[in-house]
């Protein structure tokens, strides 16, 4: 090849390396209502199929901000509301559906011992503040909140945290089942009195129970409690993260290395963030990360795959100082894939510097990509910041979710698509929350498998879905394209998984099987010699599960093998002792 063309092919293949993703925002209202903002929330309102932006302020004299997307990306401020309201420090907000009526509810952490706020939406995107005590009559000094269902009994429970007042701790409030409240005051809730910013529920040990992590500042010692039966929690101490302290604010939930199972942010103020992976519901802290040594004043976060290559990539948002004069910077971390991150400083959302403070990414205009707005807090009147995702090398696709038996929100759905694993939470990182669930494909036009495990265990398959789409799954009902085009559930083909993997020493597995008919479950070592045969006899039809601790084996990657009939599926897994 002439010595031109090996230039000119150089030269492209750097400027691809080095193309921006994110176009900033410059002509919406999102972008020029400045305030002293907190609260970034996607959420679809009015029911309209597409995401609408909800962003909290914590200034008294400024009201929320609610902008109405019309499917592009494209959005109109609602000018009079009650969720709109003055008159109290706003922080943390989030999105479910408490009442289980169709449509999201939206709750709001006041602080400045103010008693929080609950609007209920009337089904068309308006809303009426809620009395429904005991959550609208704590006072407290309340930063955020996270709904979630811990018992799964179908209705939404709130965890709220505080970080402030005499004698304060947070509150877990259990849903009785039928739109009204009860205050959990039990331990170990009801004894720990830290100053707490983020909460995450997410199950951390593969028991299909939500697990809760609170961030904690002023030296306290985060906070991670295992659910033991669905009403009892335990604290867990002595280990990573929960012997960990620090100035922590936020924190930020997802599967960081595609083994199934999820791993940790936490962000901190005045002293290093910490990165955590998860390996079988033990965390490990990763050193050397720049994820931890760039950021000093971390506020928001959150993990998500803005360059749809099939891994989570991470941002941070940096704000607060001493001086008000003083600026920070965001940074958005790329994915290796294993989980090592480098800063993608090439983007201008480095270079957009400010008080950043909540964040939150969602598909604004239906191309399957993750765009992004960042609060925004400086003097008290800083414009916030609105991104478009550009990319279009990348295949992507999005789910909304609709429980049925479970809440109707499906908070606490975890989804795997091709391999990666993500949930449908309350909260992403301090004052952030999307309501969709979206993976990136890489150059994958289609995904071979969706699995649903919906709040309460209940598990469903989606087989051969066309990428480049959003869809809505309906519990028990279903799966749906925007285009309306069905997508049939699996019905009778075996399909077999196994978490966590890698594990060290137990992993569960679990075989979906189409009828009652003998099955057979074999482990096979590399050598094809067969090493273990965990089940033989008849199973099925359901779920049959099964754990296995390969004790005397060596480390290695096994086989597992499950045959019903003349269906077979397997999966190589990864024994580290």
């Amino acid at each position: 090849m002439a010595a031109w063309k090996l230039l000119l092919t150089a030269l492209v293949t750097i400027n691809l390396s080095w193309a921006q993703v994110y176009q900033r925002v410059t002509d919406s209202p999102v972008v020029t209502d400045g305030g002293s903002s907190a609260n970034v929330s996607w959420v679809d309102v009015d029911g309209d199929g597409d995401l609408d932006l909800f962003i909290t302020n914590d200034e008294t004299n400024q009201g929320n901000f609610l902008y109405l997307n019309d499917g592009a990306g494209n959005f109109t401020s609602v000018e009079d509301d009650p969720i709109l309201e003055t008159g109290g420090h706003n922080v943390g907000a989030t999105w479910g559906d408490y009442d289980n009526d169709g449509d999201a509810d939206c709750f709001v952490a006041r602080w400045s011992n103010q008693s929080d706020k609950l609007y209920i939406n009337n089904g068309d995107g308006t809303f009426v503040r809620g009395v429904v005590p005991p959550v609208t009559s704590s006072g407290g000094y309340s930063e955020t909140g996270s709904w979630c269902d811990f018992n799964a009994d179908g209705w939404l429970d709130l965890f709220v945290t505080n970080s402030a007042g005499n004698g304060h701790h947070n509150w877990l409030f259990r849903s009785n089942g039928d739109g009204t409240f009860a205050l959990h005051d039990e331990a170990p809730f009801n004894a720990d009195g830290d100053d707490s910013r983020s909460a995450d529920w997410f199950d951390f040990n593969g028991d299909h129970r939500p697990d809760l992590f609170v961030a904690n500042e002023n030296g306290d010692h985060d906070a991670l409690y295992q659910n033991i039966d669905g009403n009892l929690f335990a604290s867990v101490e002595g280990v990573p993260p929960a012997q960990d302290g620090g100035s922590n604010f936020t924190s930020s939930v997802g599967d960081i290395d595609n083994d199934g199972d999820f791993d940790l942010f936490v962000g901190s103020y005045g002293s290093a963030s910490l990165l955590y992976r998860n390996t079988n519901g033990q965390f490990e802290a990763i050193t050397g990360s720049p994820v931890s040594a760039d950021n000093q004043q971390a506020v928001g976060s959150a993990f998500v795959d803005y360059d749809n290559d099939g891994d989570v990539d991470l941002l941070v948002t940096n704000g607060f100082a001493a001086n008000g004069n003083i600026y920070r910077h965001n940074y958005l971390y790329d994915n290796d894939g294993a989980g090592n991150f480098t800063r993608a400083s090439n983007e201008p959302i480095e270079a957009d510097s400010g008080w950043g403070f909540g964040c939150a990414f969602g598909d604004m205009d239906g191309d399957q990509d993750l765009d992004l707005c960042i609060a925004r807090s400086r003097n008290g009147n800083e414009d916030n910041l609105l991104y478009r995702n550009a990319q279009t090398q990348n295949h992507g696709v999005v789910f909304r979710l609709r429980g049925e038996g479970s809440n109707m929100s499906a908070l606490g759905a975890v989804v795997t698509a091709n391999g990666m694993t993500r949930q449908l939470a309350g909260q992403s990182g301090y004052c952030g929350q999307s309501m969709d669930v979206h993976f990136g494909l890489g150059n994958s036009q289609i995904v071979d498998s969706v699995i649903v495990l919906w709040p309460g265990g209940n598990r469903e398959v989606f087989p051969g879905v066309p990428a480049d789409q959003t869809y809505l799954i309906v519990q028990g009902a279903g799966i749906v394209s925007a285009e309306d085009r069905q997508v049939p559930v699996v019905e009778s083909q075996l399909l077999f998984s196994a978490y966590p993997n890698p594990f060290n020493a137990s992993v569960t597995l679990e075989a979906n099987l189409p009828v009652r008919e003998k099955t057979r479950v074999q482990v096979f070592n590399t050598l094809g010699q067969s090493v273990a045969t965990l089940h033989d006899g008849q199973a099925g039809p359901g779920v049959l599960t099964l754990n296995w601790r390969p004790a005397a084996l060596a480390s290695g990657a096994y086989v597992v093998t499950v045959t019903q009939g003349a269906a077979v599926d397997s999966q190589t897994i990864q024994f580290v002792k």
